[in-house]
């Protein structure tokens, strides 16, 4: 099974360039990233394939891995949120998945409509 789970950025950010899982330190991404890591490192999750992306207010769609400098760009500032491309480039993405968790605050999932959406 595939699992993708989608969450957000967070405003409390590290003070240097890091992959984007490591630089957003809030609260909400501190407690995923515990969740993903314990299920990453748990044999009894063998042949399950999680993987995670976010929603950068800066960058859109990202992987984990993609390594980002600090920023602040806040959601009611962000264009990406209010971008076409941004919900094209999600729809494109889950469509390679079992499962999905959309782990969003409300600016990122009104922004993109996801409220709305038929997937």
């Amino acid at each position: 099974m595939k699992i993708l789970v989608i969450s957000s950025c967070s405003e409390k950010q590290e003070e240097k360039t890091l992959p984007a899982w490591e630089l957003y330190i809030g609260d909400e991404h501190q407690y995923i990233k515990a969740g993903l890591k314990k299920v990453w490192s748990d044999r009894q999750y063998i042949g399950i394939s999680i993987d995670w992306r976010l929603v950068s207010t800066e960058h859109g769609l990202i992987h984990k891995e993609c390594v980002l400098e600090p920023y602040d760009v806040s959601t009611k500032e962000s264009r990406i949120l209010k971008s076409k491309k941004l919900h094209k480039d999600i729809e494109e993405l889950i469509k390679d998945y079992d499962l999905v968790f959309f782990l969003l605050g409300k600016p990122f999932y009104e922004g993109q409509r996801l409220d709305k959406c038929p997937f």
